[in-house]
């Protein structure tokens, strides 16, 4: 009999020891971790009495040690890296965890902190149209993908556009593609401008269409790659010969001129001939009025007339002003206030009126001094073309252009701004969206950089943050919305400060006041910390009417209060209502001999 209980007896310890391995263990790793799953490799992660450890893990994860000393990419560009790996990556939660917890999404992921901003169509992909092995430019990501087939990896993306585009041009121009297009669309190529080219385009040639210089190669290439070319057909950009007229045009004099076109022939009409060059404009350079630059191309007529039933004019011309000849391109928009003298010149050269000579330095004595960022962008993306400035058109000048059948060749940019331009939203679309109505960009951002935020959410909001919020990501409380057009957009106001409006209701509505409205979470937690240092007070009436006396001092809460299955099948601790008598609790040992007593 005694051997009986014995055995019995090691039984028992043995079950309760393994019930004490299990209850030690949070729970199988995921499948990437399986090899090293059990007691005798958690040194791997954990380091004793330190919970887990990032140095061992980025000891492991190589490609991401890489890029934290680099500060290159999402993770080296993390700041307090070494509280935040287990913040993403959580284990001990089954086999089938995928080892990533987006947060808050996947599909609400702030690319702009990976330090690739994303813009114009990038904006709508999906982020495995862009994250794929095929696309993979870094070595260390590709051989870790190579040991380990089944990984999953957002690394090793190159940010240039042949990485992931087919170059169309077959490496005719430059690989910096932005160069002429931008990222909402391929086609039309916005930011080309032919003037900036080797062969500036005037008069006809304005009229001439692309394919007419630019023909369609056949390519016969086979490409073996993942990028594959739209077409099979291509735009051939380069070399052109454009040195001599006949590199295009058939000479119709059979060489009988000789090779020098412009001697008689303008860019403007191939029919309007201006006689001899050299003899003309010989002629013109002893006048008070030597021609210069793009002047030597213009027909005699140009100025001299005639027009209508009138005669040519070669005396008494003025031409001590541009407007003299040049209606005001810009539409009265510049005001002209050197000595009362038009000061074309301070933008414009005789070489072309089209080339923009326009400094900087100029522009730091204009109302408007660029700082910092601004002096980086573009002049178009600040003087945008305005169609209705042509209304601005004198009839006189109207008058004259039709008189003399010359265009009319205009700048629609605009260059009289009626807003304040110390005002941000002159230039700028607020992405806010009305949220901040009564505060001033500058309050918290900065023109050397837009992404660095003067905010101090202690001082300038109504919601201090403290102790544990201070860590907090701005991200989990201040989500993305989208507004009633559709756009998307973060909320930073109104936000309530009520706990329950970031915090899940975990106790699902058990405590309550008279009124059946939930307590303020401070009634029981702190800041601090959410589940330590609880100023529940069982002894409280304040807290509750059943007070702890005796060996009930001693007993753990669990052991009371434990989990139950709701019908949403969510666990919950139960606090109330819970039975007070003994039995509730309490193994009868009596066998009901002495009733149902409380």
């Amino acid at each position: 009999m005694r051997a009986y209980w014995w055995v019995l007896t090691i039984l028992l310890l043995s079950s309760s020891a393994h019930a004490q391995v299990n209850f030690l263990s949070p729970g199988p790793l995921a499948k990437a971790h399986q090899s090293i799953d059990g007691r005798k490799n958690c040194s791997k992660c954990h380091v004793a009495g330190k919970g887990l450890s990032t140095k061992l893990c980025l000891d492991c994860h190589t490609e991401i040690q890489t890029r934290v000393v680099q500060n290159k990419g999402y993770h080296g560009r993390m700041q307090n890296i070494e509280s935040q790996c287990f913040q993403c990556h959580p284990d001990h939660v089954g086999r089938d965890f995928q080892l990533i917890e987006w947060k808050p999404s996947k599909d609400q992921f702030d690319h702009n902190l990976t330090g690739y901003v994303l813009e114009g169509a990038h904006i709508s992909q999906t982020c495995d149209a862009c994250h794929m092995s095929k696309l993979l430019t870094d070595n260390q990501i590709k051989k870790t993908l190579s040991q380990h087939p089944n990984k999953q990896t957002y690394l090793g993306l190159s940010t240039t556009c042949q990485s992931c585009h087919f170059d169309e041009h077959r490496n005719q121009l430059s690989q910096q593609c932005q160069e002429c297009h931008t990222q909402n669309q391929w086609k039309p190529a916005d930011q080309f401008d032919h003037n900036k080219t080797s062969f500036a385009l005037r008069g006809k040639h304005l009229q001439v269409a692309c394919q007419e210089c630019h023909p369609q190669l056949q390519d016969h290439q086979t490409y073996k790659t993942y990028l594959q070319p739209a077409k099979m057909t291509y735009t051939k950009m380069r070399p052109i010969a454009h040195q001599s007229c006949e590199n295009c045009h058939a000479d119709p004099h059979e060489g009988s001129f000789g090779k020098d076109c412009q001697s008689c022939h303008t860019e403007k009409d191939w029919k309007e001939v201006i006689g001899n060059k050299m003899q003309d404009r010989q002629f013109h350079q002893k006048t008070r009025y030597p021609l210069l630059g793009a002047h030597m191309l213009v027909a005699c007529s140009d100025c001299h007339g005639p027009w209508g039933n009138g005669k040519a004019k070669y005396k008494d011309l003025a031409f001590q002003k541009c407007t003299n000849c040049h209606i005001d391109a810009h539409l009265g928009q510049i005001k002209y206030n050197t000595k009362g003298t038009e000061t074309c010149e301070a933008c414009h050269t005789f070489a072309s009126f089209s080339v923009v000579e326009y400094t900087i330095a100029q522009h730091q004595t204009t109302p408007y001094p660029l700082e910092n960022a601004h002096i980086a962008i573009a002049c178009n993306q600040c003087h945008k073309s305005d169609k209705n400035l042509l209304k601005r058109l004198p009839v006189k000048s109207k008058k004259m252009l039709a008189y003399r059948k010359r265009k009319t060749l205009v700048s629609t940019a605009v260059f009289d701004f009626k807003n304040d331009l110390q005002a941000c939203e002159t230039c700028h679309t607020d992405i806010h969206h009305g949220q901040f109505k009564k505060k001033k960009c500058a309050s918290c951002h900065q023109t050397t950089s837009f992404l660095k935020i003067l905010f101090d959410h202690n001082t300038d909001s109504q919601f201090p943050l403290k102790k544990a919020h201070e860590n907090v990501p701005c991200y989990k409380c201040h989500k993305i919305v989208r507004t009633k057009s559709g756009q998307k957009m973060q909320l930073f106001r109104p936000l309530p400060k009520n706990c329950i409006a970031c915090h899940t209701d975990i106790h699902y509505g058990q405590f309550v006041d008279k009124n059946k409205n939930l307590l303020p979470c401070g009634t029981c937690h702190n800041e601090t910390t959410w589940e330590k240092d609880l100023r529940f007070n069982h002894n409280d009436k304040a807290f509750t009417d059943y007070g702890l006396v005796g060996k009930h001092k001693s007993v753990k809460c669990e052991q009371c209060h434990q989990p139950i299955l709701l019908k949403n099948k969510e666990k919950v601790i139960l606090y109330k209502p819970l039975s007070r008598k003994c039995f509730s609790c309490h193994a009868d040992h009596h066998k009901g001999e002495f009733g149902d007593f409380i």
